[in-house]
């Protein structure tokens, strides 16, 4: 999982690209960053994508100096947002109907191939967790939400309920009652 540092440069890279992505026709933006040598190399620019940094920045956050690297950040973010906020609400919105035709997609996979596409749920359950805190941030269609909850239904269904399944310094920032289906296995 991201280290606090590598998320930090991410948000920081992204929050500087930001009003040029969100200006843009783009979903998927790549950020002028690259990864050191031994880490995955940075996904694109979206909303999603910045909040979740930001969401594993806040569980890892430990000491003065990362709370004050993460309020900064945070309040940089605030900034754009705030200014660009109609155009940022357009992507989170048109962001959160992309992630989930791609769950929903993994879902319908899961659904014919169940032992091996299980394998790969500790991945793709990020889409999940990206569309929970897209829809924190933005509300989400009347049609968005019906078709979020069957394929919550469908999760809950084949869902083993287990242990936090991500590393566990981030599970304080995920907590059961939001992140369900971080806490088990399909």
């Amino acid at each position: 999982m991201a280290t606090f540092e590598y998320d930090l440069r991410y948000v920081q890279t992204g929050v500087g690209e930001l009003k040029d992505y969100l200006l843009s026709k783009e979903l998927f933006w790549p950020v002028t960053l690259a990864a050191d040598a031994g880490q995955p190399p940075y996904p694109k620019l979206t909303p999603g994508n910045l909040l979740l940094s930001l969401a594993r920045m806040q569980a890892q956050s430990s000491g003065a100096s990362q709370a004050s690297a993460l309020a900064q950040v945070e309040g940089d973010l605030n900034v754009v947002v705030t200014k660009w906020r109609v155009k940022w609400e357009e992507k989170v919105s048109w962001e959160f109907t992309s992630r989930l035709r791609q769950w929903v997609n993994y879902l319908k996979d899961f659904g014919q191939e169940p032992a091996i596409q299980g394998a790969y749920y500790p991945n793709e359950v990020r889409l999940r967790v990206q569309m929970e805190l897209l829809r924190q941030a933005v509300p989400i269609s009347a049609e968005n939400a019906a078709a979020l909850d069957a394929a919550d239904g469908r999760v809950r269904a084949k869902l083993k309920s287990g242990d936090f399944i991500w590393g566990e310094e981030l599970a304080a920032g995920f907590p059961e009652s939001v992140y369900w289906f971080l806490y088990g296995k399909l």
